[in-house]
């Protein structure tokens, strides 16, 4: 191993060095998740022939013998060895590190790669004229039969803007949920992938902001849970609702239902709030209606509102 005078200190991460080193005299992983198609491993046998060498530098450390072990690069440089390359250039660390920090570099090497957008894969393919050129390239034009079968508009990651959360259920709740979402499913079965409108999703942090105001809750697992409670409690009476649905039908039915089909909303102003808690706390507190039966006051209201316009047409 030859060490080229450089001052990388700062520069390149665990204080690895330049250096030249003798492809025989390296030792390749005995353990390698990575693997190539054997087609892919010669077009990069290939590839390295026709540039005259590696075009980017594997990653090397010591090990317990005072040899150099390959962390990141073992087809790179078995490729290289095969062209007839008898030196490389490597990056070189001069300490012995432990079997779980090689591993664990070895792994991020592999793990943290990007993914191509087809749709731009594909433009810059098809600006390669030369045939060599596509070949060289390593693309498997596969992916573009694949491609041409998808009919939807591609977004790549950095167009969205988005923020990745966490929810942490306990294991009875987990089970709850997931029927839930079954029955969900059952419900609004579908083949296809939607997307929503963002006031959509607003709707729902909405509805999140509702459920932790009103239950004093934070955490928002816990939210979720309460929404479910809410959605489960509702569900049945959503079913078939229609405001079309005459007055002997519904009581034929005797269904209840929630309040938002009527509404068009979950919220009123606070002001408004107040007045209709203290009508209602008068109500109860006059026998008018029963504390567990507050919705009755809308009886009242519907019955006052009649008969004040029966008054007026009169």
């Amino acid at each position: 191993m030859k060490k080229i005078d450089a001052n990388l200190r700062g520069i390149v991460g665990l204080n690895a060095d330049l250096a030249i080193a003798d492809v025989s005299e390296l030792e390749f992983l005995k353990k390698n998740a990575r693997y190539l198609k054997q087609e892919k491993y010669q077009q990069l046998s290939e590839n390295i022939a026709e540039d005259g060498g590696l075009t980017s530098i594997p990653l090397v450390a010591m090990t317990g013998n005072g040899k150099y072990e390959i962390l990141s690069g073992n087809h790179r440089v078995k490729a290289a060895h095969q062209s007839g390359q008898e030196h490389i250039l490597v990056l070189c660390i001069d300490e012995v590190l432990s079997r779980e920090k090689k591993i664990a570099i070895q792994l991020s090497h592999n793990a943290l790669e990007g993914k191509d957008d087809p749709q731009v894969l594909k433009s810059l393919y098809e600006e390669l004229v030369m045939l060599d050129m596509k070949k060289y390239s390593g693309v498997d034009e596969a992916v573009f039969a694949e491609l041409e079968k998808l009919k939807t508009l591609s977004m790549t990651g950095d167009a969205l803007r988005f923020k990745a959360i966490t929810l942490m259920f306990l294991p009875n709740e987990i089970d709850r949920i997931q029927e839930t979402f079954d029955r969900i499913k059952d419900r609004v079965a579908s083949t296809g992938a939607w997307l929503v409108h963002e006031e959509d999703y607003d709707r729902y942090l909405d509805a999140m902001e509702i459920t932790k105001s009103t239950y004093d809750v934070k955490n928002t697992a816990l939210a979720v849970t309460i929404l479910l409670d809410n959605f489960e409690k509702t569900f049945d009476m959503l079913n078939g609702f229609s405001t079309r649905v005459s007055e002997e039908e519904a009581k034929k039915k005797k269904k209840t239902v929630p309040l938002i089909p009527i509404f068009d909303t979950y919220n009123i102003p606070f002001d408004l709030a107040l007045k209709l808690n203290k009508v209602i706390e008068d109500a109860i507190s006059s026998a008018c209606i029963k504390k567990d039966e507050k919705y009755k006051m809308l009886e009242l209201f519907i019955d006052a509102y009649w008969d004040g316009k029966g008054a007026n047409n009169g």
